[in-house]
């Protein structure tokens, strides 16, 4: 969905996709983008929540982006 739908519906909860989870831990890019995430969520009071966390590297690497929550998959 778009960031746009966040000022024109009532929203508590946001998840991130496991297309940036996936590669949180390792790659630079993915990481800005989880953690701009996180802090967009925490400006506007909202839940995020990182979608298919897979590993302990990626938790961890996500709490210290700001993930309170998570999604757990199975490999």
């Amino acid at each position: 969905s778009s960031l746009s739908d966040l000022t024109r519906t009532r929203v508590t909860y946001v998840l991130m996709d496991e297309t940036f989870t996936k590669e949180v831990d390792h790659n630079a890019t993915s990481a800005a983008i989880a953690k701009s995430m996180a802090h967009i969520c925490d400006h506007m009071q909202l839940k995020a929540i990182a979608g298919g966390v897979t590993s302990i590297t990626q938790l961890e690497t996500l709490r210290n982006l700001g993930f309170s929550l998570v999604e757990l998959r199975e490999n």
